[in-house]
C-alpha cells in the first residue's frame, strides 16, 4: 500500500463494516467512501509512496440495492432484486452515529467533511448533498445518476448551502439497449451543469470505457478531488 497512514482500525456498526485510516493530523479532512467491496488497497496502490494528508472512513457490507437509493424502484435487469429506498435511513446512521462516534473516539477535528462513492454510492453521495449540511465536498464516480426520477429531484430541490465543491465522472460508453442506462452520460453532464449553475464549484470528467473499466483509477480521481485544495 503506497499511501502511508499512521493507524488503521476496523470496526462494525449496525452490520456495516468500517475501516478507519488515520493520518498524523487530527485536523485533516475526513473523507467517507462507501465501497461495494473491501478493495481500497487497489486504490491506495495507485499513489506514489507518501504519507496521507487526510483521514478516511471506508464503509462496506452495505445493502447496495437499499442503503444507497433514495426511493423504491423496479429492477433494471431481469432477475435482479428491486430497489428499496433506504438512503435516508443510512444517511441518518452515517451522520448521527458512525461519524460522531469516530470523531469522539479519536479526537478528530476535521477541516471539512467529504463524501464519495462509485456507481450507486455515487448516487448516494449526490443525494446526500441535498439532504444534510455536513459535507463540503462530494464525489460521484461513475454514479448511477440514471436512477428513475433523480434528475427531476435535482431540478426541483437545492443542495445544502455548505456544499462548495462537487465532482462527477462517467464512462463514455452508455448501455444502449437498457432504457434506464442508455442516457447515463447525458444525465450526469446535465446534473453537473445544474450544480455549476447554482454556484457549486463543479468538475466533470468523461473516462474511456464502460462502467466496469478501470474502477480503482476512477475512484482515485474522485478521492484526489475530495482531498485537493485544502485551505
Amino acid at each position: 500500500m503506497h499511501l502511508i497512514f499512521n493507524k488503521i482500525l476496523s470496526s462494525k456498526e449496525s452490520e456495516k463494516q468500517l475501516t478507519l485510516y488515520l493520518s498524523e493530523d487530527l485536523k485533516a479532512p475526513l473523507i467517507i467512501l462507501n465501497l461495494y467491496e473491501n478493495k481500497q488497497d487497489s486504490i491506495f496502490n495507485l499513489y506514489p509512496k507518501q504519507k496521507a494528508n487526510f483521514n478516511l472512513i471506508t464503509i462496506h457490507n452495505l445493502n447496495w440495492y437499499q442503503d444507497l437509493v433514495p426511493w423504491d424502484s423496479e429492477s433494471i435487469f431481469k432477475g435482479d432484486e428491486p430497489f428499496v429506498g433506504k438512503a435516508d435511513l443510512y444517511l441518518k446512521l452515517l451522520t448521527d452515529l458512525i461519524i460522531p462516534k469516530v470523531l469522539t473516539e479519536h479526537n478528530l477535528k476535521p477541516q471539512y467533511f467529504a463524501l464519495g462513492g462509485y456507481s450507486l454510492a455515487g448516487l448516494f453521495a449526490t443525494y446526500a448533498s441535498f439532504k444534510c449540511d455536513l459535507f463540503t465536498k462530494i464525489a460521484s464516480m461513475s454514479g448511477s445518476l440514471w436512477y428513475p426520477n433523480f434528475i427531476e429531484f435535482v431540478k426541483e430541490h437545492h443542495t445544502s448551502e455548505n456544499l462548495k465543491e462537487a465532482f462527477f465522472s462517467i464512462g463514455n460508453e452508455n448501455v444502449k439497449r437498457n432504457p434506464f442506462l442508455c442516457h447515463t452520460k447525458e444525465k450526469t453532464f446535465e446534473i453537473a451543469e445544474i450544480f455549476k449553475e447554482r454556484g457549486v464549484k463543479t468538475s466533470f470528467i468523461q473516462n474511456e470505457g464502460g462502467h466496469q473499466h478501470q474502477v480503482p483509477l476512477r475512484v482515485k480521481q474522485g478521492l484526489d478531488f475530495l482531498i485537493s485544495n485544502q485551505t
